[in-house]
């Protein structure tokens, strides 16, 4: 305390408090995430039913306010780790044309190799899953342990999200999967709940690693633990969509939003203001409304050969792709920086 109030510099000071205001902020996240995930859980387990369309209201909702603005400012992240601020022209040709191609990729990927890009696709999406998440813990984002704990944390809410929606999606895969055995007593089901209870213990026994060995701190490991027992209430108890509206659009989309803007609080050529962020958001965001809008139009015409729920997905994956690179990138930097738990 000495050292801290009396001999410390001023920066030294800053910093500190820079720190414990991060630490509260995530922590209280967890609180709020948590009390509105409960909010959800609770009046299901007394038997309350949600009116009809309750939920596909409130996945398009968080959908629209989260979910696709989140990944929508992502050339702003780019550009805020350069050295100096592009041109719109440069800006064009280093960030714009290799994410179109990306995307272009992923899209024929897709036509070409369907089963081996969704698995791919499950694999990207739970390691980025596990980084917005987990970040903070205090291992070089580069450290296998990390790496691992990203894909084993991100896999146990895909599985969850699967295993515990299986009949519900069943013809949404078959659309696309015609030849795979989608039985609870097939090799795929077995296989989901194989990985599913590996990811489990993965998880749990790396995050007591990490608590041990004190990369991170004893109350936010037990809440960590607490976030994944409450997720896996909430998709059990759940339909489908709502358990993904709830997850994808508050515990992840939100809270990427929140990290982004504090990262480009301290990385940002120019003053981030609550109104220049949000302004940011919007092109990209409406662009991909248009790109969903169009989606749709196409599920009517090809309604007979693969099911909505399947084109959302691709186009979902084509824009996971980059976007979880730029986002991977972000990360690698606050890694570096006192670690935001």
């Amino acid at each position: 305390l000495r050292n801290c109030l009396i001999f410390d510099t001023p920066n030294g000071l800053l910093a500190k408090a820079g720190r414990l205001f991060f630490y509260m902020l995530a922590t209280k996240l967890n609180i709020i995430f948590g009390a509105i995930t409960l909010a959800v859980i609770l009046p299901l387990l007394f038997g309350v039913k949600w009116p009809v369309g309750f939920d596909l209201a409130i996945l398009l909702i968080t959908l629209a306010l989260t979910g696709i603005p989140h990944g929508a400012i992502d050339h702003v992240i780019y550009e805020s780790n350069l050295p100096q601020k592009l041109l719109p022209r440069q800006l064009f040709f280093r960030f714009f044309i290799p994410y179109l191609v990306v995307l272009g990729l992923t899209f024929l990927l897709w036509l070409l190799v369907p089963a081996l890009m969704f698995w791919i696709f499950l694999l990207i999406s739970a390691y980025h899953f596990g980084q917005s998440q987990l970040y903070h813990i205090s291992l070089p984002e580069a450290h296998p342990l990390k790496w691992i704990l990203y894909v084993a944390w991100g896999s146990i809410v895909l599985m969850l999200l699967w295993l515990c929606n299986w009949d519900a999606q069943l013809s949404m895969i078959q659309s696309m999967f015609r030849t795979w055995d989608l039985s609870k007593t097939g090799l795929v089901y077995g296989v989901c709940r194989w990985i599913l209870i590996t990811c489990s213990a993965t998880t749990f026994v790396l995050l007591c690693y990490c608590g041990l060995k004190k990369l991170v701190k004893l109350n936010v490991l037990l809440q960590e633990l607490g976030v994944l027992i409450l997720l896996f209430f909430l998709i059990r108890f759940s339909s489908m969509y709502l358990s993904f509206a709830i997850y994808f659009g508050l515990w992840h989309s939100l809270r990427v939003i929140i990290t982004e803007y504090k990262y480009l609080e301290k990385t940002s050529k120019s003053p981030i203001t609550i109104a220049s962020f949000s302004k940011a958001f919007l092109p990209f965001s409406l662009i991909s409304f248009v790109g969903i809008g169009l989606l749709l139009l196409a599920s009517n015409l090809m309604s007979s050969y693969v099911s909505p729920f399947m084109l959302f997905l691709v186009f979902i994956s084509a824009l996971t792709m980059p976007h979880a690179y730029v986002m991977k990138q972000m990360y690698g930097v606050l890694s570096k920086k006192p670690a935001a738990v």
